[in-house]
């Protein structure tokens, strides 16, 4: 069975950092790893506003979303916890699909508004969301008003 946790407290966040990392490495990208978070925490974050949402079956961590409360607006809204230009490597850490719902259904169910940019339209993340929003929540999509531009490399 899955248990659900919201990690609040740094000390706990860093706790974190061994069972992060071994879940980080299914997605194989550094950006993933705790220590990134960690630096965007200490960097940006305000600590009082962490909300992790950690899903565990057995005691092991299963499924991570790393967020933060983001009090600079008029009203406060969950967003990925990383730097402020960091909107191209962002999404949830999960190791199956019932350990990414349960995240997702814990993120719905917080009771805040929810600003996740950068999350690609078709990641498996903002699938399980919308999924699970069906029973608590709403999702709203705003597609992206600007384009971006990639040049595609070839070898010769």
């Amino acid at each position: 069975m899955l248990s659900l946790e919201v990690v609040t407290d740094l000390s706990k966040f860093k706790a974190l950092k061994s069972e992060w990392n071994n879940l980080a490495v299914i997605f194989g990208n550094p950006l993933y790893l705790h220590e990134w978070f960690d630096h965007c925490l200490t960097t940006y974050g305000d600590v009082s506003d962490l909300r992790v949402f950690v899903a565990r079956r057995d005691g092991a961590v299963r499924a991570i979303a790393p967020l933060i409360i983001d009090r600079s607006e008029s009203i406060p809204r969950l967003q990925f916890l990383t730097h402020p230009l960091n909107e191209l490597m962002n999404g949830f850490l999960y190791a199956d699909d019932a350990s990414l719902t349960t995240v997702c259904v814990g993120v719905l169910r917080s009771g805040f508004p929810i600003s996740l940019r950068g999350l690609g339209v078709d990641s498996k993340d903002l699938q399980s969301l919308c999924k699970s929003s069906r029973t608590k929540g709403l999702v709203v999509l705003r597609p992206k008003t600007v384009a971006i531009a990639s040049v595609r490399l070839h070898a010769d």
